[in-house]
């Protein structure tokens, strides 16, 4: 009887669409479309096509043996592969993707702002003659992924405009979190600078680290990188960092980063490699000043390359499988794919 219902009801559609104009044929399309689409809501693997491409450190370390690792030769310290941008944007061109990004995360310092922030912790006050620590999120998308899945709404301003993303500038855009406007007094148009110090790894005598690091003295070089205000954002990800008696920080996993992610100052990918590209150069180069006082586990390396991950949308979230095993090809080894939809909470 359902299935007499179904074809009725399928029926009299037909009849008043062709009443409208529409062709048989169109009308059959539209009738399998619309079937499909209702068996792949069923049957899909994942929630809303929201995809996690990054590092897999569990199998990365359950295939090193940690024992017989000799933490004296620094040629033979075991690592991941470092996925390239050809590779992530390879990825991006699969049928499968609709929106689609790579980032470089990087963290730098700052003596422009009065309190720091972070979602989960909120804002709290700097020490005097102590510098911010900022987290910057370098995107290669105008529209960002975590605009599209509504997990940030700008409150002020705007997003990226195509020629920003794709190009540096002695005054770059920024998208920063409103816990991070508010408590500094920071609106649309407003400029602020990020530092890369670069520090001696270690003290010259007996100062603690922490006062080492806050000194002048620890600084072997610095930069200042300046950045403007074109949009203010607020949050709608539940915050997954769960506390329990045997973990009082909660659990790490992949939903924490992206939390994080999600209320960071978000920049230019151009401008992040940027910011990347001097700090290693700077590395390096106070490393070697060290001379016969260089550390043993340090390698030498005039092209280290950054660590980008990716997080796109899928058109069809039934079709994560078959998207998975196509990227997974393309992937150097222990990489992993993760839907994360369940960080969408709105």
């Amino acid at each position: 009887m359902k299935k007499f219902g179904l074809v009725l009801g399928m029926f009299i559609v037909m009849f008043g669409l062709v009443a409208c104009g529409e062709s048989v044929e169109e009308l059959r399309g539209m009738i399998e479309d619309s079937v499909i689409g209702n068996l792949r809501d069923e049957n899909a693997p994942v929630g809303l096509g929201l995809v996690s491409i990054h590092q897999n450190w569990e199998a990365f370390d359950d295939s090193v043996d940690w024992d017989a690792f000799d933490f004296d030769d620094p040629a033979a310290m075991p690592n991941i592969p470092t996925a390239t941008p050809e590779q992530m944007r390879e990825i991006g061109q699969l049928p499968y993707v609709e929106i689609f990004e790579y980032y470089l995360t990087i963290y730098a310092e700052s003596h422009a702002f009065d309190y720091s922030y972070s979602p989960g912790w909120g804002s709290f006050p700097v020490p005097e003659g102590e510098t911010s620590w900022l987290s910057l999120r370098g995107t290669t998308t105008a529209e960002l992924v975590f605009m599209e899945k509504n997990m940030i709404e700008l409150i002020s301003g705007r997003s990226f405009t195509e020629s920003e993303i794709a190009h540096y500038s002695e005054l770059n855009p920024a998208i920063i979190p409103s816990g991070l406007a508010e408590a500094n007094g920071l609106t649309v148009g407003s400029t602020f600078t990020v530092d890369v110090i670069v520090r001696y790894s270690e003290p010259f005598d007996d100062t603690p680290m922490w006062e080492w690091w806050q000194s002048e003295e620890s600084i072997y070089e610095e930069r200042s990188f300046s950045f403007e205000v074109v949009g203010i954002f607020d949050m709608f990800v539940e915050d997954p960092f769960v506390a329990t008696e045997s973990e009082p920080w909660g659990a790490w996993g992949i939903e924490n980063q992206i939390y994080l992610e999600v209320g960071m100052i978000h920049i230019p990918y151009v401008v992040a490699e940027k910011i990347f590209n001097y700090e290693m150069d700077a590395f390096n180069r106070m490393m070697l000043s060290l001379g016969d006082d260089m550390p043993a586990w340090f390698v030498p390396s005039e092209d280290t390359k950054p660590l980008i991950e990716s997080l796109l949308i899928l058109s069809e979230p039934a079709d994560f499988n078959a998207f998975r095993q196509a990227a997974m090809e393309i992937l150097p080894e222990f990489w992993t794919i993760e839907d994360i939809s369940d960080l969408i909470s709105n």
